[in-house]
């Protein structure tokens, strides 16, 4: 379940105090994906976690269990039983689970596992005489992130995000081969990681991990491409969370592809595509739909992809919208509103309480009202 705004300040207040509390909600409030993922419980738990242990807060959802889950590190029992080889031991696990479409694993399936990995270790020079896998195991349990389930005969991960996590790595390295031109590598990565709709939480977080590596811009632009052919939207959600470099490599190819698969006029897979990668380029296509004079194709199309992604729509946006009626501008700041999320949401209402129309205004306070008492008061003070 998701918390509403007032309900996740309530809490980040009864556990920081009111001073360290503002500080936390103004970082949170400016960073888009932080501010999203914090109505979460779980998110919200370890980012304050964080805060409280290093005082500063990362830029995505990703940072943010990495910096979680080395904090969980227990330095003495990890570097000098397992040799600092948990991670590896903990991402094999993950891969393996993953591949098996499940969340745990048999303790002889877990073993097998951890043995496979020991060996791996052994062979390139990581460690010389492995632990007993059940010793490994058990050490993962007690001091990181693995949990016994069924009286020890079971093995899974506190969280599913973490094994997600923990298969990013995995994902990651596979990208790099690609970068490099390895077959395999490329084969393994249109099956099953880019077919298998379990696999795409990891692959998003190795996205955005790689991003910020910029050495490896190609293997992202590899990875758009050939996402592109299987599972265009997931492309776009690489799109999206890539940065304007990666975009620079790929743009040419990508708007050939659309120009193709569009059919002008039309609420297709090709319009979900252009509003999910965020990308202004494709606003020319958006507004003739968006801003249609037949409601019922307006709203399809603002309907087309969730959440609407505003950056879409071209650079200062909210001067053409100002240019269409006061029905137009009601329908597509009340999309953003409902389907943007929070940040759609904070948009929609500095932009509608400026407006000269309380239909707009009232249209976007339909849907202030289900997420949040803050802006609901913004608009209710404007809307007459």
């Amino acid at each position: 379940n998701r918390l509403d705004s007032q309900k996740r300040n309530d809490i980040i207040y009864n556990a920081l105090g009111d001073d360290a509390a503002d500080k936390f909600i103004a970082g949170i409030d400016s960073k888009n994906t932080l501010r999203e993922i914090t109505r979460i419980p779980f998110y919200l738990n370890i980012s304050l976690k964080i805060y409280q242990n290093h005082g500063s807060l990362p830029e995505t959802k990703e940072e943010l269990l990495h910096k979680f889950i080395y904090a969980r590190d227990d330095g003495d029992v990890l570097t000098e039983v397992l040799r600092n080889c948990h991670h590896d031991y903990m991402t094999a696990l993950s891969v393996e689970m993953l591949k098996a479409g499940t969340t745990t694993l048999e303790n002889n399936h877990a073993r097998q596992v951890i043995s496979q990995e020991s060996q791996r270790l052994k062979r390139t020079g990581r460690i010389q005489t492995p632990s007993e896998p059940l010793t490994i195991l058990d050490l993962l349990a007690k001091y990181h992130l693995l949990i016994y389930r069924k009286a020890g005969e079971q093995w899974q991960f506190q969280h599913q995000q973490f094994q997600e996590w923990y298969a990013s790595r995995y994902v990651e390295q596979v990208m790099i081969s690609i970068e490099k031109g390895d077959a395999g590598s490329l084969k393994e990565f249109r099956d099953p990681i880019l077919n298998i709709p379990l696999w795409e939480e990891p692959l998003l977080f190795a996205v955005e991990r790689i991003s910020r590596q910029e050495e490896h811009r190609d293997a992202l632009a590899k990875v758009v491409i050939n996402a592109l052919k299987i599972d265009p939207l997931l492309s776009a959600e690489i799109i999206y969370r890539a940065n304007d470099i990666v975009w620079s490599q790929v743009n040419k190819p990508v708007m050939d592809y659309l120009e193709r698969w569009h059919t002008q006029g039309n609420i297709d897979r090709a319009l979900a595509f252009m509003i999910a990668s965020n990308r202004p380029e494709f606003s020319d296509h958006i507004w003739p739909l968006i801003a249609h004079e037949d409601q019922q194709i307006r709203l399809g199309a603002l309907r087309a992809f969730q959440p609407f992604r505003v950056g879409c729509l071209g650079e200062k946006w909210y001067k053409k919208l100002e240019t269409y009626s006061a029905d137009i501008r009601t329908n597509i700041l009340s999309a953003i509103a409902y389907e943007g999320g929070m940040e759609g949401l904070e948009i929609a209402t500095k932009i509608a309480v400026k407006d000269p129309s309380s239909t707009v205004r009232i249209g976007v306070l339909h849907a202030a009202h289900f997420y949040s008492k803050k802006h609901t008061q913004q608009l209710l003070e404007n809307a007459t």
